[in-house]
């Protein structure tokens, strides 16, 4: 019998156009700050306490918070987001108006501008200053030629320090280079150096900081190194640490041993280099009087390693050793000393980048609280998986992400709305996988973690409601884990565990009771591993699937958790990630792929598998995830394709012929994982992603059609409608598109097994004449692209 291709399919009540059966993104955590530089304090809505403003480079953007007065922070007030590859923002009157305005520059744009304050906390547009300043790194509010109003300087690697004269109304005049020397700057501060009545300079940068005197008129003396050798400063602070009424200098290093420098200022313009504070600082540093004792200490913040410390002053101008604030300030790029809270100590408040937050810590004399978050992201999510987690009933969203080390949840409120964040740890050390589960069979959903930076696989077991205790560490050596799956494998009635990670092998976690696990290996790897559990052979235990970084495999377990030989199952390439599921309704588990550029099924047909592709042109499909999206009783498929920044949703029409590929967003940013569950409680399963380059976990409601649906060769869900005529061909055949086809419009044969057998390209008719040259009998599909985005789908039969 002749079978032919069935490859669309016509919905009973609705049209098909792209992005049809789930509704548009809906964002559970987004970064309201991506890769944060710069934090400052300041009232910008004119009501007596202190706000804070934030700049971010990776999204461009100025926004600030506004404070209740007592360190409770509202939403996200954003004042631009056009701020291209921002590198740095100050606060300060600049038009003489009693307010605070905003300074910025802009890398991109090679542009120095102004936002003007109406005293509400509403700003202007963007007020230019100058258009052709190239690499500004640091921007300073001050008057520099002592006519009362606030002039702006701005140091850059590649060109001289330079400054911009303020007629007191805002308007700016043509920069100004100053008399400098060449020390590659990366900051500058301004004070009275030398107790003139004149606003000074001092700078920094791979060179050793240096001085300009001013002589009063903004024209200042030539530039003047420090002694020493004290390079590779990134940035410095001017204030009185010794106590002696002369102004000293606080400069953070950024070289391979990462330390504060202190240097004592003479009082004539020069300064001393007096103590090194070695250990855990300082990429960023300042000084301010945390312990309320009247003298200034120091608050420092290695990037690297996300630790922020303080040391006490003595009185004189030596500190002391560190004190930890927090570790979990992961590249720290800006600290603020300011009483946020309104109680008469100051509070710190820090901006860090890699993992996208602005947050800040209350000081009683001293003693820091833990780190409270005004704005904070999913930064790399990596995964999201959805389950009830608090036991109310409805699905919640768990995720975690790799920069921030974060595994966090979020709850529903039963109808998709989410609540705040909560927080189960921010110190994993950089979260790779996950599973959810009730692990512990107490009847409420555990996690497991496998975590990249200390090689570990953690439990943390839930009590019932969400609240999660101390982490479980079951493996310390499992290099890089990339995935986790959880069975019983054993047939004890407790849940064992398998584990793979990167260049190591597939490892069998034997549940021994009390917490306590016994380690097998069950196959080496290349490269990264995946893995997966399913019964194969239908014998009633679960067997495992793991992709060896060359071929993927398959071992029987005989129901005691001995598993047998490995059988190859696909010896093709390397899977992204699998999944089982019956694709074809035949009663037995079939396996998903994500290779290369393809998206693929091995059939099972008891136990010899052939290869269904069902999408052969996918640009990095990385994730596949099977559910019956559309309640028709059969397992349709969702990949995210990694590098295309699209997810896509491919219907089973039942037996393994899957409908041409739907799109569902092309508004996510390097997505790595798509799971699914029902959010909003209508019976149908929505779908949920984890993107890395974005920072977002987002869900999608299904509003796709229940049911069984008809179908009909020659028609298609994409833009453009395809049809073959005569199908099945003999010698040729006439490819029909529903409007002209361009030169840009290209067709492409595939054959059975994925593989382009024919390109053609549109002449401007509707039609293409298709010869069987090279077409040997059997099924074929047609696939339009324009521009790589593909537009259209038929199938049809050669005899």
């Amino acid at each position: 019998m002749r079978t032919i291709l069935l490859v669309a399919i016509i919905l009973a009540n609705a049209s098909a156009p792209a992005q049809n059966f789930f509704d548009e993104q809906r964002i559970i955590e987004d970064a309201e700050t991506n890769s944060p530089v710069v934090v400052i304090a300041a009232d910008v809505d004119g009501d007596g306490d202190l706000d804070v403003i934030a700049g971010s480079e990776n999204d461009n953007r100025i926004s600030w918070y506004a404070n209740d007065g007592v360190g409770n922070f509202g939403p996200m007030h954003l004042v631009t987001s056009a701020v291209l590859e921002l590198t740095w923002v100050d606060a300060a009157d600049m038009d003489g108006d009693g307010d605070i305005d905003l300074l910025a520059f802009s890398w991109g744009n090679h542009a120095l501008f102004w936002f003007a304050n109406d005293g509400a906390g509403i700003f202007s547009a963007p007020v230019m200053i100058e258009t052709m300043a190239y690499g500004m790194d640091h921007i300073v509010a001050a008057d520099l030629d002592g006519d009362g109003d606030l002039d702006i300087l701005g140091c850059s690697q590649s060109s001289p320090l330079s400054w911009f004269q303020n007629n007191g109304m805002g308007i700016f005049g043509m920069a100004q280079n100053l008399p400098w020397i060449n020390n590659n700057p990366l900051w500058a501060a301004c004070k009275d150096v030398n107790n003139d009545g004149h606003i000074d300079i001092v700078y920094g940068g791979q060179g050793n900081p240096a001085c300009m005197l001013n002589n009063g008129d903004g024209t200042f003396a030539t530039a003047q190194l420090f002694p020493g050798s004290s390079p590779y400063s990134r940035n410095g602070e001017l204030s009185d640490v010794n106590g002696d009424g002369i102004i000293d200098l606080i400069a953070a290093s950024y070289n391979y041993s990462q330390h504060t420098l202190v240097f004592a200022g003479v009082g004539d313009g020069t300064f001393l280099p007096v103590q090194t504070l070695y250990g855990p600082g300082g990429t960023f540093s300042i000084s301010s009087d945390l312990d309320n004792d009247g003298d200034l200490d120091l608050v420092s913040v290695l990037n690297t390693q996300g630790t922020m410390h303080w040391y006490a002053n003595d009185g004189s101008g030596v500190f002391g050793t560190a004190q930890e604030i927090t570790h979990t300030a992961y590249w720290g790029s800006c600290i603020v000393a300011a009483d946020l809270e309104a109680d008469g100590d100051l509070d710190l408040l820090t901006a860090s980048r890699e993992d996208d937050k602005v947050a800040w810590y209350r000081n009683d004399e001293g003693s820091f609280g833990p780190q409270l978050m005004i704005t904070e992201s999913a930064a790399s999510a990596i995964m999201a998986l959805g389950g009830d987690v608090d036991g109310d009933g409805d699905n919640d969203v768990v995720a975690i992400s790799f920069s921030d080390r974060k595994l966090a949840w979020y709850p529903n409120d039963g109808n998709g709305v989410f609540g705040a964040i909560q927080r189960i740890t921010i110190t994993a050390d950089h979260p790779q996988t996950m599973w959810l589960g009730d692990f512990d069979g107490d009847v409420d959903l555990d996690i497991l973690i496998g975590t990249h930076g200390d090689s570990a696989i953690s439990l943390y077991k839930n009590n019932g409601t969400g609240v999660f205790d101390a982490p479980i560490v079951i493996d310390h050596v499992l290099y890089g884990p990339s995935a986790i799956e959880v069975a019983d494998l054993d047939g004890d009635g407790d849940m064992d565990i398998v584990a793979t990670g990167w260049a190591s092998a597939v490892y069998n976690y034997t549940n021994m009771g009390n917490d306590q696990f016994a380690k097998q290996t069950l196959g080496a790897l290349i490269g990264y591993g995946e893995v997966i559990l399913g019964d194969m052979d239908n014998d009633g235990d679960t067997d495992l699937i793991y992709d060896t970084g060359s071929s993927v495999k398959w071992r029987a377990n005989d129901g005691n958790g001995v598993f047998g030989i490995a059988q190859v199952l696909y010896a093709q390439g390397v899977a992204d990630q699998m999944r089982v599921a019956d694709m074809d309704g035949d009663g037995d588990l079939d396996v998903v792929l994500a290779i290369s550029n393809s998206l693929i099924i091995q059939i099972n047909n008891a136990l010899l598998f052939t290869t269904l592709v069902v999408d052969g042109s996918i640009y990095a499909p990385n994730c596949p995830h099977v559910d019956d999206f559309d309640n028709d009783g059969d397992q349709d498929i969702v990949v995210s394709s990694a590098y295309g920044d699209q997810i896509w949703y491919y219907k089973n029409l039942g037996g393994a012929q899957f409908a041409a590929a739907e799109l569902v967003t092309d508004s996510v940013d390097l997505p790595r994982y798509v799971s699914s569950a029902d959010l909003n409680n209508d019976g149908k399963p929505d779908l949920i992603s984890a993107s890395g380059t974005d920072n977002k976990v987002a869900w999608y409601p299904n509003k796709g059609h229940s049911g069984h649906v008809s179908v009909s060769s020659g028609s298609t869900l994409f833009y453009v409608g395809l049809t073959i005529s005569p199908n099945p061909m003999t010698s040729t055949a006439r490819i029909i598109a529903d409007r002209p086809l361009t030169a840009d419009d290209q067709i492409e044969v595939v054959d059975s097994q994925g593989r382009i057998v024919h390109i053609a390209s549109g002449r401007g008719s509707p039609e293409i004449l298709l010869e069987r040259k090279g077409l040997s009998s059997g099924r074929y599909s047609i696939k339009l692209t324009k521009g790589g985005r593909l537009l259209g789908v038929a199938g049809f039969v050669v005899e």
